[in-house]
């Protein structure tokens, strides 16, 4: 088998955030009415799109996490938009600390992705309240946001590995 000229292992190298942004995302939809998370579905692309922005921005613009999180709209159920926003809103947010976080340990960039996602499913609540014109109940969302900062360091230690997979492929 031929190997992919240079030009096609880029583009295949730049998709891969996006790729795996709308994997782990349907991965965490399919975990809803599962015995990890039987009522509702953490929102784990928030935490792919946080390390991605954080590790490789220049892969994953804010266009990229738009879609992702428009994506994550159809899927979840929630008002067309409110996703994408917010996904939008941790990009940014990640975006404009990155500078902060570069090399620092692991427990650094995990207590800002607590802060930046904590700022998700804030947004996230205010729009479902804002479209039923009453605000849901507040139990379900802090289950989504605890499952999700569970659930964010092996995701950033996939991720991780994979970003070492895509770099030595390109």
């Amino acid at each position: 088998m031929a190997a992919l000229p240079r030009s096609g292992r880029a583009a295949l190298v730049s998709a891969v955030p996006v790729a795996t942004c709308t994997l782990v995302m349907l991965f965490g939809a399919a975990l809803t009415g599962t015995a990890i998370a039987p009522i509702v579905a953490p929102p784990l692309a928030v935490a792919a799109i946080y390390f991605w922005t954080l590790n490789r921005a220049d892969l994953m613009p804010v266009a990229a996490a738009f879609c992702v999180g428009l994506v994550q709209d159809f899927v979840s159920g929630t008002p067309l938009g409110a996703w994408a926003l917010a996904a939008t809103l941790v990009c940014g947010m990640t975006h404009g600390q990155r500078r902060a976080l570069a090399l620092r340990p692991f427990p650094i960039a995990w207590l800002a992705f607590a802060g930046i996602a904590g700022v998700a499913m804030l947004v996230i609540w205010g729009l479902v309240s804002i479209a039923a014109f009453a605000p849901p109940p507040v139990s379900p969302v802090l289950i989504q946001y605890l499952l999700l900062l569970g659930a964010y360091p092996p995701i950033a230690l996939v991720l991780g590995r994979v970003q070492l997979a895509t770099l030595r492929y390109a």
